[in-house]
């Protein structure tokens, strides 16, 4: 079903080769070569075919003679992208080679010789296409073909507002919150409030909006109610005159739009009606302004509910937030099931089928139009058998009959364009539950001709973007929740995946591993493969690929198929055989972990993106060169990649090199700035002709990121840094400037040099500059009428600068990291911006300084008063052993403060009112918060973290706020002594406690005293006491919220005393305590769930099952651990 799709890509790619210069130049170049006329013929013949694809498209559905032409149409038109694509090769192909010519008077010489053989023989196949292609002409008219045939999908059955109230399962809550909506005046902003309700099909969106307009408050509520099945149309006449009817319950006579809206206005005017207009899909904004022109006049509390699958649509509808409607639990659907398939059955009385019942309901994944329609079939048999064989097999390749769900989604491809169909046909072969990346998915697209051209200012790019939201939009991908802090990730639910499939057929397949390789056959164009990843270490992929038209080929692994010490997943016979198939235009070996590539790479003349990501390749094959048509090498995390080809300027249709992390990588391809339009992420510098950082300057197409590295390689620093012409690269966001040593002062003068030039366009948001020899920045690092839309900023190994750039006067600026700067010793007014009028840092959210070695002073009295920083939420200072402070701030919006490994640091602390969080590690002058001041402020702090802190004695009396709910303590051996003065009862929201003892605390030998923790307290951790010997009864009995208990590292303790822990442990955790061999003899709280110890000899030998003297204790708690091994009881 899906040829009239991929055929209509097809015929656009040859009608626009047919008329491209290099093909048009290399086929005509000569008198009399016959190929003028040739090609205008082809021309017409192509646009007469491509005219009548709809109406094939739609007729093959039930015609099997037009199934039958596209599909023997394909095969032909295929051939003729093959001859054409080959003929832009070879023109491509002449074209380099009389570049790289050095004896040009020979080349017209060669050129004569070749055309003879070559172009002579490209004309005869192209004769016979046209011959072929002259007979599909024939055969359209006869097969009554037409074009400009308006489609007209499938209808689905209307619906109506009837609802079985009975079926109505799992929706009480959202049936609830859309009732209140009904039933209020005072919703939304405008007068007449539309509602969207937005969902798959088949989740229940109908079922929904009938069980509302229905209920009897909503009956009583409206004075007038319609309901309209919009479906597949949207004509505005036949929408207004299906209201009109139900409102006024006359037949309707007005055949004018305006009478009718007119007579409609007048029945509504004054009145407060509720119309749902049902499955609606036009996406026209007018046609929505004209629809609702004589709503206006109703009433206050009017109400009009859309229901849809596009969230386009309830974009343009709506006047409220839409109702996105999921899919419904295991239970609800499990409830609808076991009504429409029980026929009257008992399933409590039939296990058997309830458990296989159950498994065929969790495969409906939550549809109940699914539910339903596999329930009905089993209605008719209640046989075991019958029922497992269906739960065994696919549900979609269930015969179409009734409502059966593949046709109802179905439905939802009728309805797209002919360019979202063959891009989402073409998502067949992923497997279900493959979770890809929106950006990968439109590069093939891109790569397999799926996406039109753009127009004006738009790029591919654009275009690819603006499909894959119209997809997601009408809910054919879903963002996956497995990646759910990425956005850019997706998944299809497992129903579009079989709709795909079913669309798709033959011409798009997926493997799992070789198992299915039957399914492929000499009609496959579309091919991934996938690894069942539990048996790597064993397994290879052995298939010997014969697919004459094969065009894509994907290995869709992982990282845990490439290790260093394990096997190529690829034999090297299986990689040869795969390059036999010449029609390739994708292939991907990513994860495959291969060592090299042949040389025959270089025959694969229609290749146009080679994937070689996390792979062992150490060098590409010269032949790589070859690749005319190529448009994207993806080298990602190919870490022993150490040459590219030297030839690889000749790829002028190359767009895309990825070589992130080639660590190995010595340098680029020399001249690679006669591929204008490559968008490459890395740029290595190198000191020969060909490879200087002058080669930048023509790449007016990179965009997104850019890594500029071993800047240290630039030999004429004043010619050379300039021509780089990095602020003309408007698209470029992220900018990474790197030097690899400074080679002294000649280093460090050349570097501010460099540096001078390289300045960015004013676009750019994000900046790095890692390695920089220089002592001070150039002027343009804090120049706000230079890059001010920048958002972060990192400095790092600036080993010998001694001042910071005027960072304050960035005013768009979020981010900041500056760390390993060696010579630093003062952040002083130069930071802010000296004196400038401009407030420093207006938007600044995050500040870390790390790894200062000389730094001691930060000097902000001259900004204190002057609103610096004032939405600074973080601030860390990690690993600055020198830094004595004064950070006497005030920091209005600060939640996060972390002091690590700041040795010296005993100073002021910012004025912090609202910080919650709050760290100290390895601050070992740092005595007691009284003397850092400002603690009794801390008014919002839950979170405090002492660690290493040797000196600090005590908690001054009030200092810890009421808002505490997690303390913890460690290696603070003078704090834990003072611990029964800390007042931890006083403090009505902590929750958690840990404190981790060591040296300095060997007094310590029953802990916690009585009266120590808070009644409020649910989780403890205890560790690090080396004499503790017993737990205080009294300490932990008396907490009525304690859940957990974990003990670690207690080498000396020996006995849990009776009635140690309270009637509320759930979970009771030992590790590394040797000596442990007393528990409880009446045995541990009955409401105790987890049990877990390792690292304890002797509390093992008493505790292991059948022969353990405490066993019979314990027994009784559902999860036991003991090492990390879960132990399953026998039956007693």
């Amino acid at each position: 079903m899906v040829v009239g799709a991929f055929l209509s890509s097809s015929l656009d790619f040859v009608l626009e080769k047919v008329g491209s210069s290099p093909v048009v130049e290399y086929l005509t170049g000569k008198k009399d070569s016959g190929f003028d006329g040739l090609l205008h013929k082809l021309k017409t013949t192509f646009l007469c075919l491509a005219a009548v694809l709809d109406d094939a498209d739609q007729k093959q559905v039930t015609n099997p003679l037009v199934k039958e032409w596209l599909d023997k149409l394909q095969d032909a038109v295929d051939d003729a992208e093959d001859l054409f694509g080959q003929i832009e090769y070879d023109a491509l192909k002449l074209k380099a080679e009389a570049d790289s010519s050095t004896r040009k008077r020979k080349f017209s010489e060669f050129f004569s010789s070749i055309f003879n053989s070559t172009v002579q023989e490209r004309k005869t196949k192209t004769e016979k296409i046209l011959e072929k292609l002259e007979q599909f002409e024939k055969q359209m008219y006869v097969l009554d073909l037409k074009e400009d045939i308006r489609k007209i999908p499938p209808r689905r059955p209307p619906s109506t507002s009837l609802v079985d109230e009975s079926e109505f399962y799992g929706r009480d809550d959202e049936k609830d919150v859309l009732r209140k909506t009904l039933l209020s005046d005072e919703v939304g902003s405008e007068k007449i409030c539309v509602i969207p309700i937005v969902g798959l099909g088949g989740v229940g969106k109908t079922t929904l909006a009938q069980a509302v307009y229905n209920d009897y408050k909503v009956e009583e509520y409206f004075k007038l109610k319609a309901w309209v099945c919009v479906s597949e149309e949207f004509d505005v006449r036949e929408v207004t005159k299906t209201v009109y009817e139900a409102v006024t319950g006359e037949a309707c006579s007005f055949k004018n739009l305006n009478t009718l809206q007119v007579k409609i206005q007048d029945t509504l005017k004054g009145k407060k009606f509720l119309i749902v207009l049902d499955d609606v899909w036009n996406e026209d904004p007018d046609f929505w302004n004209m629809m609702r022109l004589p709503f206006k006049e109703g009433a206050q509390g009017s109400k009009i509910i859309v229901t849809t699958r596009s969230e386009k649509v309830a974009s343009i509808m709506r006047t409220v937030e839409p109702r996105l409607l999921d899919v419904l639990k295991d239970e609800a659907c499990w409830k609808l099931f076991e009504k429409n398939a029980s026929g009257g059955e008992d399933f409590t009385l039939n296990p058997d089928l309830e458990r296989i019942g159950r498994e065929i309901v969790e495969k409906c994944k939550g549809l109940p139009l699914a539910v339903k329609t596999l329930a009905g079939l089993l209605r008719s048999t209640l046989d075991v058998g019958e029922w497992k064989r269906i739960a065994e097999s696919d549900v979609w390749d269930l015969p179409d009959e009734g409502n059966n769900i593949l046709p109802a989604l179905r439905l939802s491809y009728y309805y797209l364009p002919s360019h979202l169909k063959k891009c989402f046909a073409y998502c067949s072969i992923f497997p279900k539950d493959y979770v890809f990346k929106k950006e990968e998915l439109i590069e093939l697209w891109m790569v397999e001709n799926l996406l039109e051209h753009p127009r004006g200012q738009r790029t591919i790019e654009d275009v690819g973007n603006e499909y894959f939201k119209d997809l997601a939009s009408r809910s054919f991908f879903q963002q996956s929740m497995i990646n759910y802090n990425e956005s850019s990730r997706f998944v299809m639910h497992d129903l579009m995946v079989d709709l795909a499939k079913s669309i798709s057929g033959k011409y798009c397949r997926h493997l799992l591993d070789s198992k299915n390789s039957d399914e492929i056959g000499t009609k496959t164009r579309h091919l991934a493969l996938s690894v069942e990843w539990h048996d790597l270490r064993s397994k290879r992929f052995n298939y010997d690929f014969e697919v004459p038209y094969l065009r894509t080929f994907l290995l869709l692994g992982n990282t845990r198929m490439c290790s260093p010490w394990r096997k190529s997943y690829f034999s090297e016979e299986v990689v040869k055989n795969l390059l036999k198939s010449k029609r390739l235009r994708v292939l991907s070996f990513k994860y495959s972990g291969i060592k090299e590539l042949p040389n025959s790479i270089g025959e694969l003349s229609h290749l146009r993106s080679l994937d070689l990501s996390y792979t062992f390749i150490e060098k590409l094959p010269e032949s790589v060169s070859l690749l005319f048509n190529l448009e994207m090498l993806m080298l990602y995390r190919c870490e022993e990649l150490k040459t590219l080809p030297k030839d690889m300027h000749h790829l002028i249709k190359l767009k895309y090199l990825d070589i992130r992390y080639c660590y190995n990588l010595e340098k680029m391809p020399s001249h690679v700035s006669k591929i204008r339009s490559i968008q490459t992420n890395i740029f290595i510098v190198g000191k020969e002709s060909g490879v200087r950082i002058g080669e930048l300057r023509e790449l007016s197409s990179l965009r997104g990121e850019l890594s500029v590295k071993h800047l240290e390689n630039v030999v004429n620093v004043k010619d050379e840094s300039d021509q780089a012409n990095l602020k003309e690269k408007k698209h470029l966001e992220k900018l990474r400037l790197e030097w690899n040593s400074d080679s002294g002062i000649k280093g460090s003068r050349d570097g501010k040099c460099v540096l001078d030039m390289l300045s960015p366009n004013i676009a750019l948001k994000q900046l790095k500059i890692i390695g920089y020899p220089g002592t001070t920045f150039s002027n343009w690092v804090g120049d706000g009428s230079l890059i001010g839309n920048i958002v972060h900023v990192e400095l790092s190994n600036c080993r010998n600068c001694l001042s910071l750039p005027p960072l304050g006067q960035l005013l768009s600026l979020k981010t900041l990291a500056i760390s390993a700067f060696d010579k630093l010793e003062t952040v002083g007014p130069e930071f802010y911006g000296n004196g400038s009028v401009v407030k420093p840092f207006p938007s600044l959210e995050s500040l870390e300084f790390s790894n200062l070695s000389s730094w001691k002073t930060w000097v902000s009295t001259q900004v204190e008063d002057a609103g610096v920083f004032e939405k600074l939420k973080v601030l860390q200072i990690v690993d600055c052993h020198d830094f004595i402070g004064d950070l006497s701030l005030s920091l209005p919006s600060l939640t996060t403060l972390q002091l690590i490994s700041c040795k010296q640091f005993g100073s002021y602390l910012p004025k912090m009112p609202c910080v919650s969080e709050l760290e100290f590690w390895g601050c070992e002058k740092l005595v007691s918060l009284s003397d850092i001041g400002q603690s009794h402020l801390l008014t919002s702090l839950s979170s405090p973290t002492i660690s290493g802190c040797p000196e600090m004695e005590t908690f001054p009396e009030g200092s810890l706020p009421f808002s505490l709910s997690r303390l913890y303590i460690s290696n603070c051996p003078k704090l834990i002594t003072s611990r029964m003065t800390w007042n931890l009862q006083s403090l009505p929201a902590l929750t958690s406690l840990k404190i981790e003892a060591g040296v300095g605390n060997e007094d310590v030998e029953s802990f916690p005293e009585q009266g120590l923790l808070p009644l409020t307290l649910t989780y403890l951790r205890i560790s690090g006491f080396p004499q503790l010997r017993a737990l205080d009864k009294n300490g932990l009995q008396q907490l009525p919220s304690l859940k957990q208990v974990r003990i670690w590292s207690c080498p000396e303790l020996q006995t849990i005393p009776q009635e140690a822990f309270p009637p509320s442990l759930e979970k009771l955790d030992f590790y590394d305590c040797p000596k442990l061999q007393r528990m409880p003899e009446e045995g541990l709280p009955t409401s105790l769930q987890n049990f877990q110890f390792s690292d304890c000899p002797l509390l093992r030998e008493m505790c292991l099952p059948e022969n353990g003297k405490y066993w019979s204790k314990i027994r009784h708690i559902p999860n036991i651990k003991i090492d990390f091994i879960q132990i399953k009881p026998s039956n007693p």
